[in-house]
């Protein structure tokens, strides 16, 4: 079979048409013509047998030089069919329709599996279950196939309760395609485009996920809680108590909190301002945040839960723990910081005289303690919480102390020091001195004893009398 490429020319002379012949060939053409009958008024037979002769001609010569001079070409070839998609990937329920391309009289739709995908009449395939397939299109004896992978996308999450403030990481598991991300409610709850959740507001929304055509669907419902109203300074959804203590909670932490500040820095300023506004609660009654910020008074669940709102606030990993102290049930707190656990009991820390407040004085004996320090007079299951080791926030409180005491020429570490310091402040006519001593609770009489003797030397034939609390 040869194909052939026509180049041809169209003139009119007097009224009737022709088919023009190269140069040198018009005696031949004329008489072709009057061979096969040429009259003008039999124009059309004529062009239809003179195009017949050129095309016999044209046969003659390599397919690929024109027998005529070329003023334009026209190019024909067989159509030939193809599917849209030789391959396809679709979720568990969505679909996609194939179509064939070129010209057919009839297309017969299969799928290999139909278990995996299956395919209508008119092409369309859906996607069954998570596996491989093959859909075939047959056309006039042909066929042509599309491999088509069914994937089965799910959410982590498909419901969502969070508090204001909070964040929340939404993954989209059985899938290799890219997956879309958006809020019916951008002030209640944005999303990235990586899935992840802020929420903002209460209020409720949904956040939907796109793959190719499926949706999956998480709704979500945020409400305000003490932690969030305290961090963005926002207290609608809470209770009219509730919002008094946040608000006094905001007012804390505007007061004590400042910009530089280093976390350890924080956690201190906090520790302290809880023993020097709250008195323990010898009633046994009072034991919440609120009894601490707006009562002044709590027993160690109040302490440890206001300090466990703060760290919150601050984004300061922390959790309570709960054991026994002096015999009974106690709460107290744990914090991290680099990495690494510490003890802090607030309640502790609040010097009790004669089993009531001691106005203005704080203690750092159980703050940021290790484990080994703490279970001398506290006891708890160490199964159930962070292994605290301790690390460089050990010897934080005695370093700063011992920083002061020695600007201030108010540190001792020998019992010659101690009695020294103490008959200075007695000759200045102080009757009242801190001192900051290194040594144990043990060596505190063996410092007072030495301490009394010097003051005996210094002031021979005087009464001494002198009392210390630690």
């Amino acid at each position: 079979m040869r194909s052939f490429v026509i180049s041809c020319w169209i003139h009119r002379r007097r009224n009737v048409f022709g088919i023009g012949v190269p140069q040198g060939m018009e005696g031949w053409g004329k008489k072709m013509n009057r061979g096969m009958g040429y009259r003008k008024t039999g124009w059309l037979r004529n062009l239809l047998c003179s195009a017949a002769v050129c095309l016999l001609c044209a046969g003659m010569w390599d397919v690929d030089m024109p027998f005529f001079p070329a003023a334009g070409e026209i190019v024909a070839n067989a159509a030939q069919n193809s599917l849209n998609r030789t391959e396809l990937t679709i979720s568990k329920g969505e679909r996609f329709a194939l179509s064939v391309k070129g010209s057919y009289k009839k297309i017969f739709w299969s799928a290999g599996n139909k278990k995996i995908a299956t395919v209508s009449e008119k092409g369309v395939v859906k996607g069954v279950s998570a596996g491989k397939t093959v859909v075939t299109a047959e056309v006039d004896g042909t066929k042509y196939q599309c491999k088509v992978t069914v994937e089965s996308p799910s959410l982590n999450k498909t419901k969502v309760n969070a508090e204001m403030g909070d964040t929340y990481q939404l993954k989209v598991s059985g899938t290799k395609r890219k997956v879309s991300y958006k809020s019916s409610d951008t002030s209640i709850v944005k999303v990235s485009s990586k899935g992840k959740l802020s929420f903002l507001k209460p209020g409720s929304a949904s956040v939907t996920a796109t793959v190719g055509s499926s949706k999956l669907t998480c709704t979500v419902k945020v409400k305000n809680s003490l932690p969030a109203a305290v961090k963005t300074d926002y207290y609608e959804g809470l209770s009219e108590q509730d919002g008094e203590v946040a608000k006094k909670a905001r007012e804390v932490l505007d007061s004590v909190v400042r910009e530089g500040m280093e976390d350890i820095e924080k956690v201190l300023a906090l520790h302290d301002y809880i023993v020097l506004h709250t008195a323990y609660d010898t009633s046994y009654t009072k034991y919440s945040v609120k009894n601490t910020l707006l009562d002044g008074s709590a027993v160690c669940q109040g302490y440890a839960d206001t300090m466990k709102l703060f760290l919150d606030v601050l984004g300061i990993e922390n959790q309570l723990i709960y054991g026994v102290a002096g015999g009974d049930h106690h709460v107290w707190n744990l914090v991290c910081l680099g990495g690494q656990w510490y003890h802090l009991d607030v309640t502790w820390d609040d010097p009790l005289l004669d089993g009531k407040d001691v106005p203005g004085e704080v203690c750092y004996e159980y703050f940021m303690v290790a484990d080994g320090n703490m279970a001398r007079d506290h006891s708890w299951e160490r199964a159930d919480y962070p292994l605290a080791e301790g690390g460089i926030y050990t010897g934080y409180i005695w370093d700063k102390l011992m920083e002061e005491a020695e600007a201030a020429g108010l540190f001792a570490a020998t019992k010659e020091e101690f009695s020294r310091i103490v008959t200075g402040t007695v000759s200045e006519g102080e009757r009242e001195v801190a001192i900051l001593c290194k040594g144990t609770s043990a060596d505190a009489e063996t410092f007072l004893s030495c301490a009394m003797d010097a003051l005996m030397r210094a002031n021979p034939g005087r009464e001494i009398r002198v009392s210390y609390r630690m």
